[in-house]
C-alpha cells in the first residue's frame, strides 16, 4: 500500500531513517499519479514543495466507503446518496482556506453551505450568565445582557478581566 511505498522512498532519501514492518506512517495523497501508491507523499515534504493534497482521491478511496457502511444501517438509499453526494458536498475547502471567492460569487461574498446555515454565530454575555446578547456593532462596549448590564460596574469588571486574559495569553 501507500505506507510501504512511501517508507521505501523515505529510506532512499534519508539512509538513517528506519521503519518497522507494519508501522503506519503519515502521508498525503497528491494529484497527478495513476496509483494511490505513487500519489502518497510525506506531509512535510509536500508542504515544503508547495503541493496541495488531492481531497477528491482521499474522499473516494479512504472516507466514502466506511461512511456508506455506517449510515446504510439508518438511512434509505436516496437519503444516503443525498448525504454523501448532495449539493452540500460540492464545496472546495482549499479555495475557502486560500481566501479565493467561490465560483460565480462576487469578491467578498461569503459562501454558505447547508450545514453552515444550521450554525449561527451568537454573542454570549461575558458577565458570567452566558445569555445570548446583541453586541454593539462597533465593539466599543463588552457584550452584556440586560441583567448583567444593570449591575453597577459590571462592564468595567468585564473589560479588566478580558484585558488580563489577553495579557496572560500574549506572554
Amino acid at each position: 500500500g501507500p505506507h510501504a511505498r512511501l517508507a521505501v522512498r523515505l529510506q532512499q532519501r534519508d539512509r538513517g531513517r528506519d521503519f518497522v514492518l507494519g508501522q503506519r506512517i503519515q502521508y498525503v495523497l497528491l494529484p497527478g499519479a495513476r496509483l494511490q501508491d505513487e500519489a502518497s507523499e510525506d506531509p512535510l515534504v509536500a508542504v515544503k514543495a508547495g503541493a496541495v493534497g488531492n481531497g477528491e482521491l482521499i474522499w473516494k478511496n479512504k472516507m466514502l466507503r466506511p461512511l456508506q457502511e455506517l449510515f446504510a444501517t439508518c438511512l434509505t438509499p436516496p437519503q444516503l446518496q443525498e448525504l454523501l453526494g448532495g449539493a452540500h458536498t460540492r464545496v472546495r475547502p482549499d479555495a475557502d482556506l486560500l481566501g479565493a471567492p467561490a465560483a460565480g460569487a462576487s469578491k467578498g461574498a461569503s459562501r454558505q453551505t447547508a450545514l453552515g446555515a444550521f450554525f449561527q454565530k451568537k454573542v454570549k454575555c461575558l458577565g458570567g450568565c452566558k445569555r445570548t446578547v446583541t453586541a454593539a456593532p462597533d465593539g466599543s462596549e463588552p457584550p452584556l445582557c440586560s441583567v448583567c448590564d444593570a449591575q453597577e460596574g459590571k462592564a468595567a469588571e468585564v473589560c479588566v478581566e478580558v484585558a488580563e486574559e489577553v495579557s496572560r495569553v500574549e506572554r
